[in-house]
């Protein structure tokens, strides 16, 4: 009918209930726990489990950016007591660049 308020019935593809409850807010819709785990299965909380992500304290790019630094401050050094002004200007303004950076 064309003015029916009656909703259609249902059915829980979980549950096998059948409701009414098509206009439900899905805001408000709590889904189902997750399965129960054996004892001896690991577990996010469980102690002995390790974390899926772990951070370093010095991360791999920084490494990288410091070593960079390094090296062309060390050829800054090479090439300033070899009379290289011109050279050495530039490595050393290259290292500072790459100094950046760690900050």
């Amino acid at each position: 009918m064309p003015g029916s308020t009656a909703r259609p019935e249902v059915r829980d593809p979980a549950t096998g209930e059948v409701s009414d409850r098509t206009g439900e807010d899905p805001a408000r819709i709590v889904p189902a726990p997750p399965p129960a785990r054996a004892a001896d299965e690991p577990g996010p909380d469980r102690d002995d489990s390790t974390p899926i992500e772990r951070r370093p304290a010095f991360r791999l790019d920084r490494i990288a950016w410091a070593v960079t630094t390094l090296v062309f401050a060390i050829a800054g050094l090479v090439l300033l007591t070899d009379s290289y002004y011109g050279y050495a200007s530039v490595t050393f303004a290259v290292a500072a660049a790459a100094g950046i950076n760690l900050v």
